[in-house]
């Protein structure tokens, strides 16, 4: 038997064991062989480069028949015989050793500069064969480490061959002390030493002196007590016991009210002042502030006086003695602000008006410091305030409130709908605890008991709706319409009028909302109200519609009959549009937020046109079209694609017969800037409009459908004679899966 077939050859391997195992051996290289008959046989020679670093016993392996060919013996697997016998080898690994020696610092680096020098030596046992690498100078504080430079090696080492380096670094401007200074060279392992990399560093010390200043607070004057809410005045002494400030510079000192002599986190800064100077060693600056006494608990605290509190001033290790602490008791002020009962109506209705009538009266000594503060009025089931009490309304006050001085206040607040039986009406005053008083358990008032009813039902209905006779998409107009209150009861509370669009006189879900009126004023048993509603005209199709009002239509008003609270007008209200010919400029202009619509009417089939938005330099534009249906800004078939610009532009390639909607939008207009709508004619379309818009450079040029041609109908491109394109909509594709051309000297005639 013999075979013609190519295979792999034989493949070499060195192997940590006799036996081969795929997942441990180390490939050396493979040769290829054609073909090879019955009892032929071939030998092989080859070199072969061993891995850096190999080290100790292994065993040279050859295969045969890589690439599986078919191999068959009728009394043994013909298989299981492509493996050699191993044959052990010794390796000696050969690699470079790269140490760092003699490495001298001065014992003392002060300001943060020194000098540095290292030898480096190839203690190993073969030369490098790469020819450059990067020693690296690090430092040690105790805390962190920090390169301090790179500095490169170029030329390859021999055996024992060395190499000096000199060169100076720069220490971080905070560190002072005993630090370590460390020398690693191949900082990047660029040079393979095998296992002997573990040597590359050397370190010494030194000692690290910098020219630092030594903010601290020398004494400072406080009173030994003040009250909760009171502002009183502190003062202090500062002194910069180091070096000079090396330039001008600015920082702040800052007062903390505190629980104990030490800064926290929870400490509460009250005063501050900000230096802007340079201070010379043993300068002395002197700072003031006042402070206003937060609302504690009374009992003992500590100010604590803090220099340079934002740690602007670089102090090197002597950020520890920036702090002054004296000490201070806060007393509770003889203030009390006492609620009374409010005033209500015994019987109220849930969903109307009420009346709440209530006083404050400070009934301490002396006047609140804070000026402004809230009293809250609370519809509670219990006299327990919690999360599930209903927050009626919240009333600011302003002004200061002498002792024994008072304030009264009556507010009209909206009763929840659909509440029944006893309720309590409470009045916290001053809800936030914006005063500091000597008692504040107090300010929640004795309740009113009140008794809340469903109201009397009163009943609303439409007797007239006076509709526009037409609007345009995108203009203002004004509705106008009457509601009776056909009921012996008043109809008070908050509800909702809105209006709508509809094809026939039946509301449904289906009608397109214009805008609602929300209305609060009490209506009279037989009496009516007239509500005008002025609104621009959302994007619907053009045609006929009535109006149609519903009134109270979040059903917030209880009435004897809720089934005659939705009317429609008599005569119908005409949406127009206006619109746009072919090949003609509209001038008109936009308002931020406002949007126009028009009517591209006789479109022909099958060519390509170009709808362009020509907008004043500053303003950020939009531009939409659409085939047959109204154009929005959720429903389009083609979007101007220049986000935040001016100009926007349409591309209509392949064109249906008909008409397209255009529609375009203002998103930030500074100045209600003019605006220059254009539809370009069809057939100047196909190239002179198109190449005078810089996207066709002239000659022949084609719509083509490379979607289609993939079997996608996706996209499509328009291209020139240089190959250069831009991708058209997904609208635009012909579906007969073909393209389309033009010559731009005859845009009449397809190519």
């Amino acid at each position: 038997m013999h075979s013609t077939q190519s295979d792999r050859g034989l493949t070499r391997y060195f192997s940590p064991t006799p036996q081969f195992d795929v997942t441990t051996a180390i490939f050396l290289g493979n040769t290829y062989h054609n073909g090879l008959v019955a009892g032929q046989q071939y030998g092989v020679s080859q070199s072969v480069t061993i891995l850096n670093c190999l080290d100790g016993t292994y065993y040279l392996i050859a295969r045969a028949d890589t690439n599986g060919i078919f191999e068959w013996d009728p009394n043994i697997d013909a298989e299981l015989n492509n493996f050699s016998a191993a044959k052990q080898i010794t390796i000696s690994n050969f690699a470079p050793d790269l140490r760092v020696k003699e490495m001298t610092i001065p014992p003392v680096v002060i300001d943060g500069v020194t000098p540095i020098n290292w030898t480096v030596r190839n203690y190993g046992t073969a030369a490098t064969l790469q020819t450059s690498w990067v020693d690296r100078v690090f430092i040690y504080d105790g805390s962190q480490f920090r390169v301090l430079g790179d500095f490169p090696h170029t030329g390859a080492l021999a055996v024992d061959g060395e190499y000096f380096q000199n060169q100076i670094v720069y220490l971080p401007h905070n560190i002072e002390g005993s630090v370590q200074i460390f020398v690693q060279t191949d900082a990047y392992g660029n040079v393979p030493e095998c296992s002997l990399d573990d040597n590359n560093t050397d370190a010494r010390l030194t000692d690290a002196q910098g020219n630092f200043p030594d903010l601290s607070i020398t004494s400072a004057n406080n009173p030994s007590s003040a009250q909760l809410g009171s502002t009183v005045s502190v003062s202090w002494n500062g002194i910069n016991t180091g070096d000079a400030m090396q330039s001008a510079t600015s920082w702040a000192d800052r007062v903390y009210i505190s629980s104990d002599q030490t800064l926290g986190p929870g400490d509460t800064s009250v005063g501050s002042q900000v230096f802007n100077t340079q201070l010379g060693a043993n300068g002395i600056y002197n700072g003031s502030s006042q402070i206003t006494i937060p609302n504690l608990p009374a009992g003992g605290y500590y100010l604590i006086f803090q220099a340079d509190a934002g740690n602007n001033i670089e102090e090197g290790t002597r950020e520890n003695n920036n702090s002054l602490a004296l000490p201070i008791t806060l007393t509770l002020p003889n203030i009390d602000l006492l609620p009374t009962t409010p005033t209500v109506a015994p019987v109220l209705y849930s969903g109307q008006f009420a009346d709440v009538s209530w006083t404050v009266n400070n009934v301490g000594a002396n006047a609140t410091v804070s000026t402004q503060w809230y009293d809250h009025i609370v519809l509670s089931r219990d006299l327990i305030i919690d999360q599930n009490d209903r927050i009626l309304d919240r009333v600011l006050h302003s002004g200061s409130l002498a002792g024994g001085a008072g304030y009264s206040v009556t507010r009209s607040v909206r009763i929840p709908e659909g509440l029944t039986g006893e309720y309590k009406i409470l009045v916290i005053a001053d809800r936030n605890n914006y005063v500091v008083e000597s008692n504040e358990n107090n300010n929640i008032s004795p309740p009113a008991t009140v008794d809340l009813q469903l109201p009397p039902p009163a009943e609303l209905n439409i007797t007239h709706i006076a509709p526009p006779v037409s609007v345009g998409l995108g203009e203002s107009a004004i509705f106008e319409w009457t509601v009776q209150n056909s009921s012996a009861n008043a109809a008070s509370g908050v509800w909702q009028d809105s209006v709508y669009f509809s094809a026939d006189a039946t509301w449904d879900s289906s009608d397109t909302f214009i805008g609602a009126r929300q209305h609060n004023v009490s209506v009279a048993p037989f009496g009516t109200y007239t509500e005008t509603l002025e609104s621009v005209i959302p994007p619907i199709e053009t045609g006929s519609y009535y109006v149609i009002v519903r009134t109270d239509a979040r059903n917030t008003i209880r009435e004897s009959n809720e089934g005659n609270n939705v009317s429609s007008s008599v005569s119908q209200t005409a949406v127009t549009i206006p619109t746009l010919t072919l090949g003609n400029v509209l001038n008109t202009s936009l308002a931020t937020g406002q949007e126009r619509f028009y009517s591209i009417f006789n479109v022909p089939a099958d060519e390509t046109m170009l709808v362009t938005l020509t907008g004043e330099a500053g303003s950020s534009n939009e531009l939409y079209t659409r085939f047959n249906n109204m154009v929005s800004r959720a429903n389009y078939e083609i979007q101007g694609t220049r986000q935040g610009e001016p100009d926007q532009e349409n591309l209509v390639g392949n064109t249906f017969p008909g008409k397209y909607n255009t529609m375009i939008r203002g998103d930030y207009v500074p100045n209600s800037f003019a605006e220059q709508l254009k539809v370009a004619d069809t057939r100047k379309a196909k190239a002179d409009q198109l190449a005078s818009t810089g996207r066709l450079k002239g000659g022949t040029a084609a719509i083509w459908n490379t979607a289609c041609i993939a079997r996608n109908c996706g996209e499509q491109w328009l291209l020139d004679d240089l190959g250069r394109g831009s991708k058209i909509p997904a609208r635009s594709v012909d579906q007969t899966g073909k393209y389309r051309g033009f010559d731009r000297d005859s845009p009449d005639a397809d190519v």
